[in-house]
């Protein structure tokens, strides 16, 4: 493969010599020619010290380098990937596929790194994100390392997961193109949070309560808490009962109501913003096209049979045990996300039944973990 990398930074440098390792084709491309001819005749970037540049790695300044590449890897610093798209476009062919593994939110548009690119590009090529916890100096020196390659595209994604993995590097695919970006542009504000609690004298508490609250799940933007001011309740022992925001404890798979399973739900009342009706609906059609990428939301389902196990998710799990697909009578293990068991036609309760049963038995057998079902069962 010919490959691309639009960048000579750290993680720019970095990328390169992962592609390096895995025998393609790579050009380093940087925007200042004396850098370009710096790299070229030393073969070592600053940012990376020690770390030899092989004299397979091919280094320019003129970006019509990427004019036959199959992979253009955009790691410029983020407010240059709009100026760098524009000029990378006349040069690529609607095959290429174009991986963003800049991070940020553009100043005034609020725009992704990835929409950017689309954008730049009119939406020639496939766009995929790469993004992860990894530091390029560790990267360079070959050291055990993990990201994500997300895509609405699954192929683009899985192109790029073949392009980069190897034995040090290893690389996951998701299909959340806009939660892998948000991630990867919002933790620093969370890092920059944990090094004030430094300043401020605090210690490790304090910061894993930060980290756990800016990690705690929700549904694609925000939070039930958040919309809900409050909701009426029928308490067999106290009976109708209205209980604020706050009295519901909102939390991970979790609220007041969970707690008291006799009560019964009655009415909510909802606080919500307005806001401009052609971006809502935009939004709306965004949430729901997220949905429809890795849900199957064209059977009927329950949602999500089982709850998050500590240290793994669900799907994962039932997924690496080769459970996608396993069915008993219309009932199916779901093969396109494996937390989800569908209907595919005719399946009853029992059926149902019989499939979690098999699956938690097989995840308990195959990696000792026991899954425990989110979802209530009603019995006669």
């Amino acid at each position: 493969m010919k490959a691309a990398v639009l960048g000579s930074g750290g993680w720019g440098t970095a990328l390169s010599l992962v592609l390096c390792d895995n025998g393609h084709d790579v050009t380093l491309w940087s925007h200042s020619p004396e850098k370009a001819e710096q790299l070229r005749a030393t073969r070592e970037n600053p940012l990376l010290k020690e770390v030899h540049l092989p004299e397979s790695l091919k280094l320019s300044a003129d970006i019509s380098c990427i004019a036959d590449a199959d992979l253009v890897v955009f790691a410029s610093p983020s407010y240059a990937v709009r100026s760098i798209g524009r000029r990378a476009e006349p040069f690529l062919r609607p095959e290429t596929v174009l991986v963003s593994v800049s991070k940020g939110i553009e100043r005034d548009t609020n725009l992704r790194m990835s929409q950017i690119l689309e954008q730049e590009t009119k939406g020639k090529c496939k766009v995929v994100a790469l993004s992860g916890p990894s530091h390029a100096e560790e990267v360079g020196i070959r050291l055990p390392t993990g990201c994500v390659s997300a895509s609405t595209d699954e192929a683009a994604a899985k192109l790029v997961q073949d392009a980069l993995m190897n034995d040090y590097f290893r690389i996951y695919t998701s299909p959340d193109i806009v939660g892998v970006e948000l991630s990867g542009a919002l933790k620093n504000v969370v890092a920059l949070s944990c090094g004030i609690c430094d300043g401020m004298g605090f210690q490790d508490n304090t910061k894993a309560l930060l980290m756990t609250r800016a990690m705690n799940a929700g549904a694609y933007d925000g939070e039930m808490k958040g919309a809900v001011v409050s909701a009426t309740v029928l308490d067999p022992e106290n009976g109708i009962r209205t209980l604020s925001s706050d009295e519901l404890a909102f939390g991970y798979r979790h609220s007041a109501l969970t707690d008291h399973p006799d009560w019964i739900s009655l009415r909510a009342e909802f606080r919500l913003q307005p806001g401009d009706p052609a971006a809502i609906r935009a939004k709306m059609n965004d949430l729901m096209d997220r949905r429809k990428a890795s849900q199957p939301l064209e059977f009927p389902s329950a949602g999500s049979i089982f709850k998050r196990p500590a240290g793994y998710f669900a799907g994962t799990l039932i997924d690496q045990c080769g459970l996608k697909g396993l069915t008993v009578g219309g009932a199916q293990v779901s093969e396109k996300h494996a937390g989800f068991i569908i209907n595919r036609g005719g399946a009853t309760c029992a059926d149902v039944l019989e499939l979690i049963s098999q699956v938690q038995e097989l995840v308990l057998a195959r990696k000792g973990v026991r899954l425990e079902p989110e979802v209530r069962m009603f019995k006669n």
